[in-house]
């Protein structure tokens, strides 16, 4: 029986140990985890992609899997050294790809679960784009300047080789336009409609992002910083690159004149026939200067104004800054301490808001107002037409 105590005392000290090791299996410190890893895509290009991660990992030799997706390949990898920036090059254009974190613990391996991107099937000449609009309030970092029936071009080698639709895309990117647009020798143009603004009720500006299909792929045209310095982000200039930042906009102009509000002012006194008469201030938003880039529109050639009585026969018709020696004089003006908008210094193409016509005695009655400008290349745009009252 004596015996038998030394071998209870083994079987027992035995089964403390096992139960010891699962204990410690079980609830002991995890040393290989990449569930708090996520991959966000920084930028995409037609043969490469710049990729940064993002959380924190459990593990050793962390790498990035890539491979085509759907595809029976083995992975290919790139070693994630300091940074949380890396770049994977020699991608095709035009392919989906998926991609994973991985980390390793001795022989065992942890993975994120996938995440997709596709590259772009062309690469933009952003250069020439923005070279083109090189003056000042043609494009500020985020925005370029346009309005209706404006035509943009901008070259990408290849891309008359696939279908291609322009797509204007609304700042919160929940819906979408289809526009006009053509390719000649992979020149892509494409007009704003102009009908993209509305006139009832009035729209003075929008400012939409630009979206390409290309094929079976999709992108967004980058902003003027973004297009020449995505790379810094690869160094870690920049942990941040929100999507305003990354793609540009354009901030369309309703270029239709419109006439808000027409009212008289104090008398003026005209020397012509010694008297005092009318002045008549008409505030709107109105053409002023020219068209810079003279791609839809060459310069404005005349603005004219028309007041027509309450039976709608022509009561007058006045040409905007002519020199007269009639006592009338019509006269365009702007209460904007700049040629540019104060947000964003952007040109202002209605940059004139304030119209004064001098030196005419009306009748008491009922009249309305409208202004039509016309352009050198025989285009014209016809402004609303607003009631107003001589008492």
């Amino acid at each position: 029986m004596k015996k038998m105590y030394p071998l209870l005392y083994i079987g027992i000290m035995c089964i403390l140990l096992v139960s010891c090791n699962n204990a410690t299996e079980e609830s002991g410190p995890k040393w290989l985890d990449v569930s708090g890893i996520t991959l966000k895509i920084i930028n995409i290009q037609k043969n490469s992609v710049i990729i940064e991660y993002e959380g924190n990992y459990m593990g050793s030799d962390p790498e990035l899997l890539y491979r085509e997706r759907n595809s029976n390949k083995e992975y290919q990898s790139v070693r994630i050294k300091e940074r949380r920036f890396f770049e994977v090059k020699g991608l095709n254009k035009a392919t989906e790809y998926e991609i994973r974190f991985q980390a390793s613990d001795i022989d065992e391996k942890a993975q994120t679960p996938p995440s997709y991107f596709t590259t772009h099937a062309v690469t933009f000449d952003y250069d020439d784009f923005y070279k083109t609009r090189k003056e000042l309030g043609m494009h500020n970092q985020t925005l370029i300047y346009s309005h209706l029936n404006k035509k943009h071009t901008i070259y990408a080698k290849g891309i008359s080789d696939y279908d291609v639709n322009v797509y204007l895309v609304n700042e919160k990117r929940t819906d979408s336009v289809k526009i006009f647009s053509e390719i000649k020798s992979d020149t892509l143009s494409f007009v704003i409609p102009d009908d993209y603004l509305s006139q009832k009720p009035r729209e003075s500006v929008k400012k939409p992002y630009v979206g390409v299909s290309i094929g079976k792929t999709y992108q967004y045209l980058y902003t003027f910083y973004y297009s020449f310095n995505y790379l810094e982000y690869q160094h870690g200039y920049s942990n941040d690159v929100d999507f305003e930042s990354r793609y540009t906009r354009l901030k369309i102009y309703n270029d239709v004149p419109y006439i808000k509000s027409v009212t008289f002012g104090e008398e003026v006194y005209a020397s012509c026939i010694n008297a005092f008469v009318d002045k008549i201030i008409i505030k709107g938003e109105f053409l002023g200067g020219k068209d810079d880039d003279n791609i839809t529109y060459k310069n404005i050639k005349n603005t004219y104004l028309r007041i027509f009585n309450a039976e709608g026969n022509l009561q007058g018709f006045y040409i905007a800054d002519e020199d007269t020696s009639n006592c009338w004089k019509f006269q365009m003006g702007s209460s904007y301490w700049w040629d540019y908008g104060e947000d964003d210094y952007i040109y202002i193409y209605n940059k004139r808001d304030v119209a004064y016509l001098s030196g005419v005695d009306l009748p008491v009655g009922e009249y309305s107002a409208e202004m039509i400008v016309f352009f050198e290349n025989h285009k014209f745009l016809v402004s609303n037409r607003v009631k107003f009252t001589k008492e």
